[in-house]
């Protein structure tokens, strides 16, 4: 039986007061698996400032075994947890999506440490994020009074830490690529809450996995991007590419690893103009 919301609350209060340290009296899987099943509760107290900075404290600092992240892991892929309500617009059930995917974020994270993931489990998360970052339609960033959404945002952070598994194919890296730019370019919602500046940290842990040719071709493909004839539908995935154009281009000013990209994003910026 897991903690009711009222008792998980209380532990996880407690638990951030003290950096993470429960005592011995507190069953640790049975609270790892409490904080899973309330993940995305509308709570933002509970869901984002104690369940995700808890779980994501411990897990960082090995207060959570390879065996336990992994039966989370195995847990989160059931349906109800990236899936659920992915058909509705605008619902709650976004919160829980959302934070499924920084869970994942997480544990890919201590997986590339620990490697307590087969290539396999990698392969399946791969084949489910993909799907997911088909069908996501909700794009809200801040949520009055349940806090943050944030699902491009979160996928970008998870999508970020695939790209960095030594298990993930070329074939992978080519589709998210793909699929980034699809939600990119969308035209019916204009990010507003940083997921550019997401979007393009995992955009370049995808470009150290791929040549410059294809990079270039990638880069410049922006600027074919696809008007309906109508505002401010037209106006809105044009924001959405130049915001994440200009992100990319200050990050490689500042990283410098890809230079001989910053004539590309320069030139693709020009024509959307």
């Amino acid at each position: 039986m897991l903690y009711s919301k009222v008792e998980l609350k209380e532990i996880l209060k407690k638990a951030k007061e003290k950096e993470c340290v429960l005592g011995s009296d507190y069953d640790l899987e049975k609270l790892i698996m409490s904080m899973v099943e309330n993940l995305g509760d509308v709570d933002l107290e509970l869901r984002d400032e104690l369940i995700f900075d808890v779980f994501s404290c411990m897990a960082l600092n090995d207060k959570l075994s390879d065996e336990l992240l992994k039966k989370v892991f195995n847990v989160l892929l059931e349906q109800k947890f990236l899936f659920v309500g992915i058909e509705e617009k605008e619902s709650d059930f976004v919160f829980k999506r959302s934070f499924t995917n920084l869970f994942f974020a997480v544990i890919v994270y201590k997986h590339r440490e620990n490697k307590f993931l087969s290539n396999n489990d990698i392969e399946i998360l791969i084949k489910n994020i993909f799907e997911y970052m088909k069908k996501e339609k909700d794009y809200r960033g801040y949520v009055q009074e349940k806090g943050w959404a944030h699902s491009i945002a979160h996928l970008a952070d998870v999508v970020d830490e695939l790209a960095c598994c030594e298990e993930t194919k070329e074939n992978d890296y080519i589709q998210f690529l793909e699929l980034l730019k699809n939600l990119i370019e969308i035209n019916d919602y204009v990010y507003i809450n940083g997921e550019d500046e997401r979007i393009t940290t995992a955009v370049l842990s995808i470009f150290n996995n791929l040549n410059e040719a294809f990079l270039k071709e990638w880069i410049s493909s922006f600027d074919k991007f696809k008007k309906i004839g109508r505002h401010p539908e037209d106006m809105n995935i044009k924001v959405n590419i130049k915001n994440f154009l200009r992100s990319l281009y200050f990050r490689i000013l500042r990283e410098h690893k890809f230079f001989n990209l910053i004539e590309d994003v320069e030139k693709t910026l020009e024509i959307i103009n």
